[in-house]
């Protein structure tokens, strides 16, 4: 999981995976410390999908947003990562 906040106290929880806990960092490698100030499309994590979906773990992501009374918009772009604009 990777938790982002942003100038605005906008809270963000990205959780790959759903029980992947269980993994113990697996077949994860994360790009970014605690702490770390990340620019718009900074990698932030990497994951091996088949290594997921193979220990009957579902790769289904949650993302949460906390504290916020922002619109928030999600897109795909055309490499496939999401992008996310409030």
């Amino acid at each position: 999981a990777i938790a982002l906040k942003n100038a605005d106290d906008v809270e963000v929880l990205i959780h790959v995976g759903i029980d992947t806990v269980k993994m113990n960092g697996q077949g994860f490698k994360g790009f970014v410390e605690v702490g770390e100030k990340v620019k718009q499309g900074q990698k932030l994590i990497e994951f091996d999908l088949a290594l997921v979906k193979s220990t009957e773990k579902t790769e289904l992501t949650t993302i949460v947003y906390t504290k916020t009374d922002k619109k928030v918009v999600i897109t795909k772009n055309s490499n496939q990562q999401i992008e996310v604009s409030f």
